[in-house]
């Protein structure tokens, strides 16, 4: 059964959280006005490092080039069996500010611009 609210758009997006004094770099996968696929790519020793509900602040660079951070929440997480060293993590982004949901207009035109081609 599908419980996300609204579309998931694939993007490859470098960015960190951080989260109890640490920082993990890491690619967001995709991203909808609500949440987001994240791929850790930090080393982690600890797959129970990140536990539903465990709030995080984000910050990526934008394809225009402008910071954007958000504040989010976990909702999931797991290894990723091809690559041990890589977790998975699905965030709910926390009271999204505007900008943020202006980004996701722009990259969901975008990609529909893209597949037009």
């Amino acid at each position: 059964m599908e419980r996300r609210h609204s579309p998931r758009v694939p993007i490859r997006l470098n960015a960190e959280v951080k989260t109890e004094g640490k920082t993990y770099a890491g690619v967001i996968d995709n991203i909808s006005e609500e949440g987001m696929e994240y791929l850790i790519t930090s080393y982690i020793e600890a797959t129970g490092e990140f536990q539903s509900e465990q709030k995080l602040e984000m910050k990526f660079r934008a394809p225009s080039g402008e910071t954007v951070d958000v504040d989010c929440e976990v909702r999931w997480s797991m290894e990723n069996a091809a690559d041990e060293r890589v977790l998975i993590v699905g965030m709910k982004i926390l009271d999204p500010p505007s900008r943020y949901r202006e980004l996701i207009e722009e990259i969901t035109i975008h990609n529909s611009d893209d597949s037009l081609e």
